[in-house]
């Protein structure tokens, strides 16, 4: 019997060290799934420029970014918006930059079966009007 609590006190406390670190554990099961052909849409909800939050389609090839093109009109997006449409490596880089800011809240979901961010929401400054970000991916497919 001791032995049995010893053995579910211990699965306990390192499911509470790995809710600790949330992000790095995400990010890891990302890369253990060595995914490097993939594409993706992506839709960002914010207070910012209208071309921002339209629909984009983003191919990844050889874990590089091919493309991204809005869904509505096929054209590729502006350079200013490079940072916001490229890989799940760079979706995940989003969120730990928002972390190394101390954001009031990052609230994400992930995907089960591939382990990338599947939506967040993102609240930099505490009762700030107009600072929250947040990102919905869809149709991701790999290829």
């Amino acid at each position: 019997m001791i032995k049995k609590f010893a053995f579910l006190l211990l699965l306990v406390l390192l499911g509470a060290c790995s809710s600790l670190t949330p992000l790095s554990n995400q990010k890891q099961l990302w890369q253990k799934q060595n995914i490097s052909n993939y594409s993706y849409d992506i839709n960002w909800s914010c207070f910012c420029m209208p071309d921002l939050t339209k629909k984009v389609h983003v191919e990844v090839k050889n874990s590089k970014l091919f493309s991204r093109n809005y869904l509505d009109s096929n054209k590729e997006i502006p350079s200013e918006y490079n940072k916001f449409f490229g890989t799940i490596d760079d979706l995940i880089k989003i969120l730990q930059d928002a972390k190394d800011q101390n954001a009031y809240k990052i609230n994400t979901v992930w995907n089960k079966d591939y382990n990338y961010p599947k939506s967040s929401y993102i609240d930099y400054i505490k009762d700030a009007v107009d600072d929250e970000r947040s990102f919905t991916v869809s149709n991701f497919k790999v290829k």
